[in-house]
């Protein structure tokens, strides 16, 4: 643990060197390595016919593993999505941002994420 905080440090938890200052420029580096896929994403969207744009307010669901990303978009932000995405056997740690539709996982199978602290 840190002298400075009761918080462990990110070295000191996943073994993943990071101090102030480091999140700025591993963000313009994660930029600049997408950013000739999401340009040649935006000109596909660009030249199609139809791009479906959406009327209505929806939400992105995102379940995130070591290995695995899954997203999915709905129109809700109830419970029952989170049950859909995880699934009703879901037993592991679950990562949360303290919102009520991760009311119906026990808390202490509960982690607050640490950007929402």
């Amino acid at each position: 643990m840190s002298k400075r905080t009761t918080q462990p440090m990110m070295d000191e938890v996943f073994g993943v060197p990071m101090r102030v200052g480091t999140i700025g420029p591993l963000e313009q580096a994660t930029t600049a390595a997408v950013a000739a896929p999401v340009e040649e994403a935006r000109r596909y969207v660009h030249e199609q016919e139809v791009a479906h744009q959406g009327g209505k307010r929806a939400w992105l669901w995102v379940a995130v593993t070591s290995w695995v990303t899954v997203c999915v978009v709905r129109m809700s932000r109830g419970g029952q999505v989170a049950r859909e995405l995880l699934g009703e056997t879901f037993s592991g740690i679950l990562v949360t941002d303290r919102y009520s539709a991760s009311n119906w996982y026990p808390v202490r199978w509960r982690q607050v994420c640490w950007a929402h602290l």
